[in-house]
């Protein structure tokens, strides 16, 4: 991938506090994925089909944690905007584009004003 980083430090909006752990950022070192890495995300979400996991948050979740060096349950606790900016930065490697291009311009998005006017509302039960 042209001009592509190993490395992509995702900043946090909201901090992440985790057994006496504070993280203000995670650190996607790319060049840590190996194919045992690969194949334990896979084992991981086993039942999911494969076309799907570029995009399933729960594989590149997978992923994240054992290139972040961050546990998988912690960043299943990151706020929901956070969440978003990691696994799909890495859903972006794993779709085979660069992931630094991609949290760029998903940084830069979320400035933007978005329309939620003509959405669906949905209500969330507890």
């Amino acid at each position: 991938m042209k001009g592509f980083k190993n490395r992509v430090v995702v900043k946090l909006d909201e901090k992440l506090v985790w057994e006496d752990k504070t993280y203000h950022e995670v650190e996607l070192d790319f060049a840590k994925v190996t194919g045992q890495t690969i194949i334990r995300a896979e084992q991981a979400t086993a039942s999911m089909s494969v076309a799907m996991k570029p995009v399933s948050a729960q594989y590149c979740t997978h992923l994240a944690s054992a290139i972040s060096g961050v546990r998988y349950e912690a960043l299943n606790q990151l706020h929901a905007g956070d969440f978003d900016k990691v696994w799909q930065t890495v859903g972006a490697f794993v779709g085979g584009s660069n992931p630094q291009e991609f949290y760029d311009q998903f940084v830069q998005d979320e400035g933007d004003e978005v329309d939620f006017t003509s959405q669906t509302s949905i209500e969330l039960e507890n």
